[in-house]
């Protein structure tokens, strides 16, 4: 993918995959708008949510699937997103 000129589009910062690590640490509310491919399956699994702020909000207004169920499950179980 060609690089975004946050500039340009009136962002901070901009980044592809290998930026979710940072994107998923820095947000308050975390909003999934993706179709449902392979390599979008489980794509928010136990890492992805330990990596979240502690009060952080999810919303999947996608396809189920995104995000892995056992490890949202014990993420919300154990307090730690919101």
């Amino acid at each position: 993918p060609r690089p975004v000129d946050t500039a340009a589009e009136g962002l901070a910062w901009a980044g592809g995959w290998d930026a979710l690590g940072r994107l998923l640490a820095e947000s308050d509310i975390v909003v999934l708008c993706l179709p449902l491919k392979p390599e979008t399956r489980h794509m928010i699994g136990a890492e992805q949510l330990a990596a979240m702020q502690p009060d952080a909000i999810l919303v999947n207004v996608s396809r189920g699937p995104l995000v892995d169920p056992v490890a949202l499950h014990a993420a919300l179980t154990a307090g730690r997103i919101g």
